[in-house]
């Protein structure tokens, strides 16, 4: 089980609402799951992206499945990028051996609040 409580005022409602104040709202679709199982094909995207969000998930296990969900939604060639602010060595190692070729920032300290890394996986 994850947690909600670093998602302060998220909401799918405002996440509209900024998509239709960028003007792009008729570009985009929004979609709520857990991280540990996404309802999307194999290789159905060009990017996956994770900001301060897989660190709630409890159990290292379920990270590592996260990682691969998000490994297994990539396309060949596309990219699997992770921001956060712990556990971001895990994060690699799953994404690693989901057989993506993995980087990791140095952390951001003065950049973010809180200091986040940058786990930047590509997939072959």
């Amino acid at each position: 089980m994850g947690s909600s409580r670093d998602l302060s005022q998220n909401s799918a409602r405002n996440a509209v609402e900024n998509a239709r104040r960028e003007g792009v709202a008729d570009r985009v679709e929004f979609v709520s799951q857990g991280a540990r199982r996404l309802d999307f094909s194999d290789e159905s995207f060009d990017v996956v992206l994770s900001n301060l969000c897989l660190h709630n998930i409890r159990s290292t296990a379920d990270r590592a499945r996260a990682c691969f969900e998000m490994a297994r939604a990539a396309r060949r060639g596309g990219t699997v990028v992770v921001s956060d602010f712990q556990k971001t060595a895990e994060y690699v190692r799953a994404l690693s051996e989901a057989g993506l070729q993995v980087t990791r920032s140095r952390p951001f300290l003065f950049d973010t609040f809180p200091p986040l890394r940058m786990v930047t996986a590509r997939k072959p």
